[in-house]
């Protein structure tokens, strides 16, 4: 995390953060996000000092998030065994079906971070001037 203030009247932060996790298949274990947000204290501006608010001030920011909420060994293969006729198919004029594979699921090692992108812009104030 960086923070940076210029003047007291300019903010600026940067984050990073990497997660990883287990439930990715080897090509997304890690993911990284990124946020950042900027500030103008406009009460601190000189053409602001006679006006009516003790605080003013204009912020934005923009930034990520990770979900790794899938199932376990979601990106890895699943098959099962079976002597039924529609997973198998007799090697002779026999009625007997020898015991067959199939997969239910083909691996993905491809599967990713579900990312979520957020953008926020707000104004805050206070005018509690005591004369």
């Amino acid at each position: 995390r960086l923070n940076y203030t210029f003047k007291d009247r300019y903010l600026f932060t940067a984050t990073v953060r990497a997660d990883g996790s287990s439930k990715f298949g080897a090509n997304n274990k890690y993911g990284v996000f990124p946020s950042f947000s900027a500030g103008w204290r406009l009460s601190e501006e000189s053409f602001m000092q006679s006006g009516p608010f003790t605080d003013l001030k204009l912020r934005a920011g923009w930034g990520q998030t990770g979900n790794q909420e899938i199932p376990s060994k979601i990106t890895q293969a699943l098959f099962t065994s079976s002597t039924a006729a529609n997973t198998s198919y007799p090697l002779d004029a026999s009625t007997s079906y020898p015991a067959g594979t199939t997969f239910v699921r083909l691996a993905n090692p491809d599967i990713q971070w579900e990312v979520s992108s957020q953008m926020d812009l707000g104004l805050d104030f206070g005018c509690s001037k005591v004369h």
